[in-house]
């Protein structure tokens, strides 16, 4: 395991290591930041789950608004004691309490855990364990609470992430992704999915201390760059449609969020290149040229009008170039947790200033959508 730190260093302007804290422990100036975090602190939100009505997850349906609702509420709930844990040193171990209670309780209540568990629901596990993860991350790296409670946290993930009906091998594998490079017209693996499940068990790797669970994030990574296209695009997400700009964005928050752990770590991946010499600041190039000039036929559009990896009668199934969802994907800063990943260990990169002009109106996530932890409140960057 890693001497952690609980002290952020000073962020390089170079692709140089921050050293060897594996969080980004930082005060944001954001004030949105300050505001919600304070909604979580003192309980304002009245419709967020608590005890008194965890009792009603035994009935809980497994689909519908219903789960939807939880997705939401419960995982704001849990990010945001996440952020107060990193950012405020005074409250660490209340809010980790609060996160350790809040998971044991969520674990004995019957049939709540069966929901999230249930393989019908595998992304939006994903994301809930992702989130999980990165909270028992942040109380060990603080040392907020003992080793004891660390364990039990530990374990609480390791039931989760083991489970048969969630631990997919077709998504689990990366290292079969690279031989399926040639393959174009399969988009519905080794996509963001793969890169969701690889990210989720680098972070249970670490949590572990199993070096070979943490290599997955690098496969992954570097697969990433060896299937990206001469122009930088990544085919199998921007292929999708409509939907292209939300699953490229979401790959993007994924890929963006293992380098950070890497190069945190003192191995930087971000000038890994594939035989063509390009990076991942290709595929981040080539995202942001899309959203700059959203109905360039050579961009985005070039490969969305494929529409593959879509079902038909999904909504945007006959519209593949449609631009309803590049519209809400610029409104909701969870598709663009790349960006403060990115402009944090990169300040300087030419078009961070027009990027963020075009997610200027977009209101903060309570959720972090695929990083984890919320990069706009934990990172030295604001929105």
């Amino acid at each position: 395991m890693h001497t952690l730190k609980t002290t952020f260093v000073a962020i390089m302007l170079s692709s140089a290591a921050y050293g060897q804290s594996l969080l980004p422990i930082a005060q944001n100036m954001s004030s949105q930041c300050n505001d919600d975090a304070a909604m979580y602190k003192f309980q304002q939100r009245s419709n967020v789950i608590e005890s008194a009505n965890l009792d009603g997850w035994q009935s809980l349906p497994l689909e519908g608004p219903a789960l939807l609702d939880f997705d939401d509420e419960f995982l704001a709930r849990l990010s945001w004691w996440t952020a107060t844990v990193l950012r405020e040193p005074q409250l660490s171990e209340f809010f980790a309490r609060r996160i350790f209670d809040q998971l044991m309780e969520f674990d004995g209540v019957d049939g709540a855990s069966q929901v999230l568990d249930n393989g019908t629901h595998r992304n939006q596990h994903s994301r809930f364990l992702n989130i999980a993860a990165y909270a028992v991350l942040a109380i060990r790296e603080t040392s907020a609470l003992g080793s004891e409670q660390v364990e039990q946290l530990i374990g609480f993930l390791e039931a989760r992430i083991t489970n048969p009906n969630f631990s997919n091998d077709e998504d689990y594998e990366a290292s079969r992704c690279f031989a399926s490079i040639a393959n174009t017209a399969n988009v519905d693996r080794c996509d963001n999915d793969t890169l969701s499940r690889q990210h989720l068990r680098m972070l249970y790797g670490e949590l572990i201390g199993d070096w070979r669970e943490i290599e997955r994030g690098r496969i992954a990574f570097q697969f990433a760059i060896h299937d990206m296209r001469s122009d930088g695009a990544l085919h199998r997400d921007a292929s999708k449609g409509a939907y292209s700009w939300e699953e490229y964005a979401q790959s993007l928050n994924h890929l963006l969020a293992i380098g950070d752990y890497f190069a945190r770590r003192g191995e930087p991946l971000w000038d890994y290149q594939n035989h063509r010499g390009q990076t991942v600041h290709d595929i981040v190039q080539f995202y942001v040229s899309s959203i700059l000039d959203p109905s360039n036929p050579n961009l985005m559009l070039n490969y969305a009008r494929n529409n593959l990896g879509v079902f038909q009668g999904r909504h945007y199934y006959n519209a593949p170039t449609s631009l309803e969802l590049y519209a809400k994907v610029i409104s909701r800063s969870k598709y663009a947790d790349w960006l403060a990943i990115y402009s944090s260990w990169f300040p300087n990169a030419g078009f961070i200033t027009d990027v963020r002009n075009v997610y200027r109106d977009a209101f903060l996530s309570r959720v972090p959508y695929n990083t984890g932890v919320n990069p706009w409140c934990v990172m030295p960057v604001s929105w």
